[in-house]
């Protein structure tokens, strides 16, 4: 049995340090969906969006140095 409390907490420091990643949005993912709750659905959409930032922010930083 998963205890969502932690996994929570965990997630919640990695987002606030910036250094969630895609095995994070699988972790949220599946809290929201046994919790249900809207906080936890808050909390996967915001670790979606920060991969999804930081991913297009390599990208661009890889465009830059090959140019």
């Amino acid at each position: 049995m998963i205890n969502y409390n932690i996994v929570r907490s965990e997630l919640t420091k990695k987002l606030a340090a910036g250094t969630v990643t895609r095995d994070d949005i699988s972790a949220s993912m599946q809290m929201a969906r046994a919790l249900g709750s809207e906080s936890a659905r808050v909390l996967y959409v915001q670790i979606k969006r920060q991969v999804e930032a930081n991913e297009e922010k390599e990208s661009t930083e890889i465009e830059a140095v090959d140019a």
